[in-house]
């Protein structure tokens, strides 16, 4: 996965996070900056210029607040989960991706 497409679903899913998911919740991009301790402010924007794109998020004032979208409150549910995946497909190396069928297993 793109490096700006990751921090955009990790800002999607911190945004779920501190709006509770409720609808018409702005959020200054600042304080999501601070609770991902996000440093570089070019990444942060690519990301979150991004996420509008994708529209998962709306933005407002330059980019000072953003909120979730309808598209990103149901992105951010599988946010999580592609996270999950790739922490696990970086740990296993060369390993085989594990699929449904090998988590039944």
């Amino acid at each position: 996965m793109d490096p700006v497409e990751t921090l955009a679903r990790r800002i999607v899913r911190q945004m779920w996070d501190y709006t509770e998911g409720l609808p018409g919740r702005w959020a200054p991009l600042a304080t999501i900056g601070e609770r991902l301790e996000l440093d570089d402010e070019g990444e942060t924007h690519a990301a979150v210029q991004f996420a509008v794109e994708q529209q998962w998020l709306e933005e407002f004032g330059g980019y000072n607040s953003i909120r979730l979208t309808q598209a990103g409150r149901g992105t951010s549910a599988t946010v999580e989960e592609a996270l999950v995946e790739e922490a696990f497909e970086l740990q296993a190396g060369d390993a085989p991706r594990q699929t449904a069928e090998n988590k039944a297993a």
